[in-house]
């Protein structure tokens, strides 16, 4: 067996994939395609792809890869429930796949596969929180990376690969009730954190954010869809940044608490309205 099908194959026997996604059909098939090419080590890993009720076809297209892939299944919800619940769906379905790791992925994201050795290392070395992407880190080699950056760079959906035991019903508890947040996905870092868990960041990624470095002006939010509809006023009035700041309330150290959100804060507009946010739990 060649060095590369033992990578495959130890992916295919321990992660479970669950891929998120709404209306972006073009999207959603330059991802399929990335993960399926046969230069793919995921080429055979369980994917759950979670389909919020897409109706610009991109369910017909995966039901079309779900004939010529029998590692894909389709699960296509009958409303839409949100991008935030239907992430909150993925991570308890990769949690409680039976695989020891799972991934959630967003519909249109790239990805670079050089690295995944080092994702499989870490893996073996049964690490609970691995950070794959570049996303707001400076990756130079004398870069001091702490917790506060680990815990921003994962507010991005795909940045972390989780084991499984990390996950029980005081997370999914948290993350249900944080879907409002916009970061229910951050529950598990920040438990993961306040339980003295491991926490890698590989040297090099191998994810990145798609949609909004190609075009930062559409809508890249994982509220679409629920604009025209009568959703409570605290809801429809959070921001990315108000979300941010609830969820790592989390956090059992406080001083970390106000260095995560100071961390945010400087950081370049990421979605837009960070440093126009003046109240919070921080004031």
């Amino acid at each position: 067996m060649s060095f590369f099908e033992e990578d495959e194959k130890f992916l295919q026997e321990n992660l479970f994939i669950s891929l998120v996604t709404y209306n972006r059909k073009d999207y959603l098939k330059r991802t399929l395609d990335k993960l399926l090419e046969d230069s793919s080590p995921l080429r055979n890993v369980d994917i759950t792809i979670l389909d919020n009720a897409s109706d610009d076809g991109s369910s017909e297209l995966i039901d079309e890869y779900c004939l010529k892939y029998s590692n894909l299944v389709h699960i296509k919800h009958k409303i839409n429930i949100g991008g935030n619940a239907n992430i909150t769906r993925g991570f308890e379905l990769g949690a409680t796949s039976g695989k020891k790791y799972f991934w959630v992925l967003c519909d249109d994201d790239k990805y670079d596969f050089e690295n995944i050795s080092e994702v499989i290392l870490n893996m073996k070395k049964e690490k609970d929180v691995i950070v794959i992407c570049d996303y707001c880190i400076d990756y130079t080699p004398d870069s001091n990376i702490e917790i506060s950056d680990l815990l921003l760079q994962l507010t991005f959906v795909p940045a972390g690969i989780y084991k499984s035991t990390l996950m029980d019903e005081n997370i999914f508890t948290n993350m249900y009730d944080s879907i409002y947040a916009m970061f229910p996905h951050l529950c598990i870092p920040i438990h993961a954190y306040n339980t003295k868990k491991d926490f890698m960041l590989i040297s090099k990624p191998i994810v990145f954010q798609g949609l909004h470095c190609e075009n930062p002006c559409k809508n890249f939010s994982y509220t679409r869809g629920l604009d025209k509809r009568e959703i409570t006023k605290f809801h429809k009035n959070v921001s990315w940044t108000l979300g941010f700041a609830n969820v790592i309330t989390l956090l059992n150290d406080k001083a970390l608490q106000k260095k995560v959100f100071q961390r945010a804060v400087i950081n370049d507009d990421i979605y837009g309205n960070w440093k126009n946010f003046y109240f919070g739990p921080f004031q």
